[in-house]
């Protein structure tokens, strides 16, 4: 179980090594203006600017069906980062979900983007009951590949799924996250 942690961490180190070495270069070359605009070419604004920003909807961190939302930042070159927030109450429930990616692009083609993704979260939660309440604070580590689609018609909004490797303290499962993490998720990049 060590080691599996262990190479979970070695994802995320290097997908944080990938994302500070690209971001540390000074050069950037516009890609091709295109209608079909993904994270890593120029914006339908045409200035050339390749950075992308995207507010939308995630269900990846909460092992409660909390959904939570989602805003991503794409990079001058093929790297993002995402925070991911999400809160839900009702009479017997609190919970409140915080966590962030660092996003790779491996692929681009027209209407589809593939990248790999290193995501740390946390979910604290309190659920009351009798004779007491339970309240309790998970850890979510985990790595793993996604996929982004555009429609010809609407460039500027994605749908989303990811599928990888990780672990929850809360549930003490380790291993893929095909469960809980493909849930779709939908983005509206605005630049």
């Amino acid at each position: 179980m060590k080691c599996l942690i262990l190479s979970l961490c070695v994802v995320a180190v290097c997908n944080g090594i990938i994302f500070a070495k690209e971001t540390a270069k000074k050069q950037v070359t516009p890609a091709p203006a295109s209608a079909y605009s993904t994270p890593d070419q120029t914006t339908d604004s045409g200035t050339g600017s390749n950075e992308r920003i995207a507010l939308g909807f995630n269900a990846q961190l909460s092992n409660n069906g909390v959904n939570s939302v989602a805003f991503r930042h794409w990079g001058p070159r093929k790297n993002g980062i995402e925070w991911i927030v999400g809160y839900s109450k009702d009479d017997n429930n609190n919970f409140l979900d915080l966590g962030a990616k660092l996003l790779h692009c491996i692929k681009r083609e027209q209407h589809l983007m593939a990248y790999s993704f290193g995501l740390i979260g946390i979910e604290k939660y309190t659920i009351k009951s009798f004779p007491s309440d339970l309240s309790d604070t998970n850890t979510t580590i985990a790595g793993g590949f996604g996929v982004e689609f555009f429609f010809q018609e609407l460039p500027n909004l994605g749908l989303g799924a990811e599928v990888g490797f990780g672990y929850n303290s809360g549930t003490k499962q380790l291993g893929t996250i095909a469960g809980w993490l493909p849930t779709v998720g939908i983005r509206y990049y605005y630049k």
